[in-house]
């Protein structure tokens, strides 16, 4: 059998002279090893018939094979890379004991004539609208960074299965005169996407994917195989006055089959019966029975709804005026009408991106959103996205993990399947050090935002931490597809490729990386390993001259790396003396304190800090089993 041109794995397409794999199902392309390759390619080759393991060695390394432990670890990459998980029945290779290894599904040539006519329906890379990257320090709501994110659009998949009951809502289109009132269809939009998000056993993507791909000129099928979704709600929006005219429509994607379609001729105060109308239908065509649920629009005033649509619009433009302008109509919104738990969540919201512009000193910024949120819970106490402003900020802002684990575990006792409350959750499973349950979570927000570089690289972070650096690398690969130049890539990247022992590419990969600061220490790290002392103390002198005390946790990091306990120890203690413990809920698993581990200092650090084994295991968390059963 010909493999030369590529073959196909069931929802896998094979491509040995470009040296990835793409995954038909989620559009994305991944890179593999050359050795790797040969080994999949070899069993391939073999047409289900079982390949010896000193034939895979003598073929894919030749005389330079002295062990069978080259074999065994690109076997177990490659099964990472084909999705299988360790426990979990083989699907693609299967081990033959004292033999070999047998790929089980048969591999369908890819001819030429076929790649051709595939290639043929390749889209070119397009460049998106300008968006906002989130800093660090204010992960779900503070913008600083600006970046433009490319979406960078792999081959279109041969199949496509996506999750059944999986939807994106577009953003409707605009058809009133002049731009005045854009906000209105946005926020419709907005509106329908947190209703259905509130919906078990439905997938809806995320906001910011959905949003990405406005004014692109896309057949719905493209929009739907790359956020990987079976139904497309798309619809439109015209006002004139008091007068509104709201068209929606629901598509299956795969088949271009209307399910379902309405015009609404109503007036504003109808506004929220219109997406109501439009969720229930939404759930009848998809055939979701949900005894017992009702998710139903909060109504407000009129005015106050057209004030906080334009608060939620301004907000999202990401300027320090637009920030300003959002809360001042945010808080002519509650002087209308006091209850209205969205414009709480939205100012807290406000106020926690006004930090991250530098308009509210940060004490000050995370003592208003807090404020809101609780004004928002003595409304009501079960409103979820309150838990989640007050989880997030006990976590980043105050490094309290219990008190954000109990926020979360209110929210998600809630809304369990909402999708930015489980985003927020994941940094808590990962402080709590439950490294599986986190990164389900993280992978749930790519599923959810698939064009989001953010939700990759929060990924990957996560999978460095659980010690997986072979998919850490695939994870921020993914990111840096969708934004080249963003900050810390490279730098996650170097780190996933010095786990694997990949020297040369990590070097290249930290002197990649566009922010000072990682690119220092990455290389710092990188000159370590070379056993080179001497410029990676010149690269910490860099830093420590540029950034002070402020890296001094960074430091901390390459002299643990490096084997100098004590220097570890010095700016570990300086990093807590000067800006408290909000870092170190990472440090507690970062393989780069490894070699701490050992030293009596680090058990009293931990107690210090507050992620002592002991302080960490009486916080109450849900596991996912349990998020399962709600």
């Amino acid at each position: 059998m010909d493999l030369t041109e590529g073959f196909i794995l069931e929802k896998w397409q094979v491509k040995p002279l470009d040296g990835k794999i793409f995954n038909t199902l989620t559009s994305e392309s991944t890179r593999v090893r050359p050795k790797a390759m040969d080994v999949l390619c070899a069993l391939a080759a073999a047409g289900g018939q079982v390949v010896e393991r000193d034939e895979l060695l003598t073929q894919v390394w030749g005389q330079d094979a002295v062990s069978d432990e080259p074999l065994t670890s690109t076997i177990g990459e490659l099964r990472r890379l084909l999705g299988e998980r360790q426990g979990q029945e083989r699907r693609y290779i299967e081990t033959i004991p004292k033999r070999g290894y047998r790929l089980l599904p048969q591999a369908q040539a890819l001819n030429r004539s076929r790649a051709e006519a595939l290639s043929s329906t390749r889209m070119k890379p397009r460049r998106l609208l300008d968006r906002n990257t989130l800093i660090a320090l204010v992960l779900l709501t503070a913008l600083a960074a600006f970046v433009v994110y490319r979406f960078s659009a792999p081959d279109l998949p041969v199949d496509w299965a996506p999750p059944k009951n999986s939807i994106a809502v577009l953003p409707f289109e605009r058809l009133s005169a002049g731009n005045d009132n854009n906000y209105f269809a946005d926020g419709l939009t907005e509106e329908l996407i947190v209703m259905l998000n509130r919906l078990p056993s439905i997938t809806v993507a995320a906001r910011n994917s959905t949003f990405l791909l406005q004014d692109k000129a896309l057949p719905l099928t493209d929009i739907a195989r790359r956020l990987n979704v079976a139904h497309i709600l798309t619809g439109s929006v015209q006002q004139a006055g008091e007068q509104v005219r709201v068209t929606a429509r629901l598509v299956d994607a795969r088949t271009g089959y209307q399910f379902w379609s309405e015009t609404y001729d109503r007036t504003l105060e109808d506004i929220f019966a219109i997406q109501d109308d439009i969720s229930t239908e939404v759930q009848k065509s998809l055939q979701v029975h949900l005894a017992g649920t009702r998710v139903a629009a909060q109504p407000t005033n009129p005015e106050a709804y057209a004030l906080f649509l334009q608060a939620r619009h301004v907000g999202r433009q990401h300027t320090k005026e637009g920030l300003v302008n959002a809360a001042s109509l945010y808080q002519e919104v509650l002087a209308i009408d006091p209850e209205y738990l969205p414009a709480w969540d939205g100012l807290a919201g406000v106020y926690l991106n006004q930090v991250g512009f530098a308009l509210l000193p940060a004490q000050e910024g995370f003592r208003l959103a807090s404020e809101a949120a609780y004004k928002a819970l003595a409304i009501d106490a079960d409103y979820a996205p309150a838990h989640g402003r007050l989880g997030w900020i006990a976590l980043h802002a105050n490094s309290n993990i219990a008190a954000a684990a109990e926020h979360y575990r209110q929210a998600l006792s809630v809304e369990p399947e909402n999708d930015i409350i489980r985003s927020g959750a994941a940094p808590v499973a990962l402080a709590l050090g439950r490294m599986n349950d986190a990164i389900v979570l993280f992978e749930n927000s790519v599923t959810t935002d698939p064009v989001s570089p953010a939700s990759h690289a929060n990924l990957a972070n996560a999978y460095l931490l659980a010690r997986r650096p072979v998919e850490a690398e695939q994870s921020i690969r993914n990111a840096l597809t969708l934004s080249p130049n963003y900050a810390g890539a490279q730098y996650r990247l170097g780190r996933a490729l010095l786990a694997q022992g990949k020297l040369p590419e990590a070097k290249k990969a930290m002197a990649a990386e566009p922010a000072d600061a990682a690119r220092w220490i990455g290389q710092a790290l990188v000159a370590d390993v070379e056993g080179n002392v001497e410029a990676s103390n010149k690269l910490l002198g860099r830093v420590l001259e540029r950034y002070g005390n402020a890296a001094a946790g960074n430091l901390a990091q390459v002299y643990a790396h490096r084997g100098d306990i004590d220097a570890a120890y010095k700016w570990l203690d300086l990093e807590f003396t000067t800006s408290g413990a909000g870092s170190f809920a990472e440090y507690r698993w970062d393989p780069l304190f490894a070699s701490l581990h050992d030293d009596p200092r680090w058990d009293a650090l931990m107690e210090r800090v507050g992620l002592s084994n002991d302080a960490l295991k009486v916080i109450e968390f849900p596991t996912l089993a349990e998020l399962a059963q709600k």
